[in-house]
């Protein structure tokens, strides 16, 4: 049987990006040492990555590289993904 581990970053107010679709908070955390509990840490962990459609978006629009290249990305949306990455 197959576990689900979750990871999930979120401000107080329970969302991720600012109004303005900022995640300029969750950035400047970066390069901070987080042990066990670092993403790359948790990312090695998994297989699969479930996001959703604005996630994928994001993340595809940056001229940083794919960070999921070792694992099975599912995007759970409602309109079809044009294959870029």
């Amino acid at each position: 049987m197959a576990r689900i581990l979750g990871y999930i970053a979120a401000s107080l107010d329970g969302f991720i990006a600012t109004s303005e679709d900022s995640l300029d908070w969750l950035f400047k955390y970066e390069g901070i040492e987080l042990g066990p509990h670092d993403y790359s840490v948790f990312l090695k962990r998994i297989r699969t990555v479930v996001m959703g459609r604005g996630t994928y978006d994001f993340i595809a629009g940056e001229p940083s590289p794919w960070a999921y290249s070792d694992q099975r990305v599912l995007v759970v949306s409602s309109r079809p993904i044009s294959r870029s990455r």
